[in-house]
């Protein structure tokens, strides 16, 4: 129910963790398949991407990289060769080795829409990369359209731009499928039996680069002002947050194949305003950060720490600075909290959160 009441905390509340200091606002945040390398865009000041290390000692800020536009959603391709933030009407792209060691420019290219396609209020908002690692999709959230790139091309000089997937205006957060068969994109303003409300879509990833007009499969309800999507390893639930609900949505995968009316398997209620999500622990829970949006202190900002099992519990809440947002998991069994508002990421021991 939109307007529901955020959950209570949960009954267990760990350490709040280490906390590295940033540059500037951070927004989105990826990390490399090794978990050696966090990337994470930079919203005040200059246009930056902040440049993270996690070694021994736990993360540290390397360097940040000069990009041409403010970066949003950022992505780490699968070959970890290429980080891709969401900026202007598509992508930024950098090189991974050239970030990590300094030497050379690290920004190999910008990914564009034509502005007939991208002109239309807030521009992008996440990345997704194909699992060959080929192919880079981009939500244009105020087109309310999913924009195709072939990676290739455009690092070799082309524009890269293969054509656009219209999914309802207030495109927001993708994931890809385990299987790689499927690209999952919420929507706040989708269109549903007709009627304009959010939506969770369901993209054929073969069409998407082959005829991406015809690539949208499948669309369910996803009420409350859907943001965020993420799919579980095993590929049988797709979560979102509903920010306006105050919940964590699970959808069965199976059921968005045969009846997406009915595919709404489990509502969760969390922390105030969820965004971001991330799924660890071989899909054993869902981290997902409560901005606390409606509050100018931000009081209630926090990581819920949500059990899947049969039926999805919420088992611990973990306060998370001034303003949580976008969350990553990274190496030694970590997960890193983008702080907004506090200028930091904040790092989480997963051990600490098995309950």
């Amino acid at each position: 129910r939109c307007g529901a009441s955020a959950a209570a905390p949960g009954p267990a509340r760990p350490r709040q963790g280490r906390r590295l200091t940033l540059p500037g606002s951070p927004d989105g945040i990826a990390t490399t398949p090794d978990g050696r390398t966090s990337f994470v865009a930079i919203q005040s000041g200059a246009p930056r991407v902040a440049v993270i290390a996690d070694g021994a000692g736990g993360p540290r800020l390397l360097r940040t990289i000069v990009v041409p536009a403010y970066a949003s959603g950022m992505r780490v391709t699968p070959d970890g060769r290429y980080a891709l933030g969401a900026a202007g009407s598509g992508a930024v792209v950098l090189d991974v080795a050239a970030a990590r060691s300094g030497s050379g420019s690290a920004l190999r290219g910008v990914l564009r829409a034509p502005a007939r396609v991208a002109d239309h209020g807030p521009g992008a908002a996440e990345v997704a990369v194909s699992p060959d690692a080929r192919h880079v999709f981009v939500t244009l959230e105020g087109a309310g359209l999913v924009a195709v790139f072939d990676l290739r091309a455009a690092l070799a000089g082309g524009s890269g731009y293969l054509g656009a997937i219209a999914v309802g205006a207030g495109a927001l957060g993708m994931s890809v499928s385990p299987d790689g068969r499927r690209l999952y994109e919420v929507s706040e303003s989708g269109v549903v039996a007709g009627h304009r409300s959010g939506a969770l879509n369901v993209i054929d990833l073969a069409r998407a680069v082959r005829t991406p007009r015809r690539a949208l499969v499948a669309t369910a309800p996803a009420p409350c002002a859907p943001v965020r999507v993420a799919a579980s390893p095993n590929g049988d639930t797709v979560w979102v947050t509903a920010r306006d609900a105050n919940a964590l949505l699970g959808y069965s995968t199976t059921a968005l194949a045969r009846d997406p009316s009915r595919a709404l398997a489990s509502v969760t209620r969390v922390g105030p305003t969820p965004l971001g999500l991330a799924v660890v622990d071989a899909g054993r829970r869902v981290l997902v950060a409560d901005a606390d949006l409606a509050d100018p202190r931000r009081a209630g900002s926090a990581v819920s720490v949500v059990a899947t099992g049969s039926t999805p519990t919420l088992i611990a809440t973990v306060a998370s600075g001034r303003l949580a947002d976008a969350i990553a998991p990274a190496s030694g069994h970590r997960a890193l909290v983008t702080d907004s508002d506090g200028r930091a990421l904040q790092i989480l021991s997963l051990a600490e959160l098995r309950y």
